[in-house]
């Protein structure tokens, strides 16, 4: 979000020196994130502690809630590997550990909400044997989008999902938004990531991480087996559904393009637009 702060600042006109004032960073440093593409990720090592090797035991004694002074006995009196650091060293590192085993009890979640025109989700819809009235019925697929903050919503009809149709109506919905939103948020589509590397980082399609690059938005995938991260878009789909095709007829796709424009029209309407 720090890049993508500098990159608005950048279109609003300023220099690169009233940019590095207003993020705190040498202007040096700006200059070069403005080169990079908004697709690249850091990825910082994680270091290891005093009771990093003692991790698994240190995580059991706590169910046991054993003293830290108990476990540090135990660990020094190790004799395959005794710990031979400091003590606080060693009390900082359970501490490190108490708290991401307190973080994972939290079985909730908080709902996230981001700035005005800076996120939008993007998921694929299904329904089969799709009621026509003037052709036999056949698959339909819809492309929804959501911007997550004003809940202004696009939706396009088609009978594929190739990356082809995925990018014209990623383009469609910039255009009805009227700008493009800094990061749009895939559910793992297969047209667009290709799986997850070792570090569990997804493997973009190249195609479409050239179309971000180019259109200047970053490309983000929920993490497998966390529906929790696709609440809005997730919705959108149910609601297209529940919303737009009960009670309705359609004779033919054309008519199909038509009505959905109507019903756009209509919901969005109440919702203020986050690029006024």
């Amino acid at each position: 979000m720090g890049r993508s702060e500098i990159r608005r600042l950048r279109k609003q006109g300023l220099s690169l020196t009233e940019i590095a004032k207003h993020v705190g960073l040498h202007r040096n440093t700006v200059a070069r994130l403005l080169k990079e593409p908004p697709t690249k990720v850091y990825t910082r090592a994680a270091r290891a502690d005093a009771a990093t090797p003692y991790d698994a035991s240190i995580r059991e004694w706590m169910k046991e809630q054993m003293p830290v002074e108990r476990m540090l006995q135990l660990v020094a009196s190790d004799c395959q590997n005794p710990y031979t650091g400091s003590r606080s060293a060693f009390f900082a590192g359970v501490a490190r550990i108490r708290a991401a085993v307190d973080a994972a009890k939290v079985d909730a979640y908080s709902r996230f909400e981001g700035l005005p025109g800076e996120y939008a989700q993007v998921d694929w819809g299904e329904v089969r044997g799709f009621p026509f009235t003037r052709h036999d019925r056949s698959t339909r697929y819809f492309l929804s989008v959501r911007l997550k903050f004003s809940r202004v919503s696009f939706v396009k009809w088609t009978d594929s999902m190739r990356l082809e149709v995925v990018i014209r109506g990623l383009l469609e919905a910039c255009e009805y938004f009227g700008g493009v939103p800094w990061v749009f948020v895939f559910d793992n589509m297969k047209t667009v990531t290709l799986g997850r590397d070792e570090h569990n980082q997804p493997i973009w399609h190249p195609v479409f991480l050239k179309f971000a690059e180019e259109l200047d938005f970053k490309p983000e995938a929920c993490d497998r087996g966390c529906p929790n991260q696709k609440g809005s878009v997730e919705n959108l789909v149910g609601w297209v559904k529940s919303s737009f095709l009960q009670g309705r007829s359609f004779q033919d796709d054309a008519d199909l393009a038509q009505q959905n424009k109507g019903w756009l029209e209509f919901v969005n309407e109440s919702r203020p637009s986050c690029w006024s």
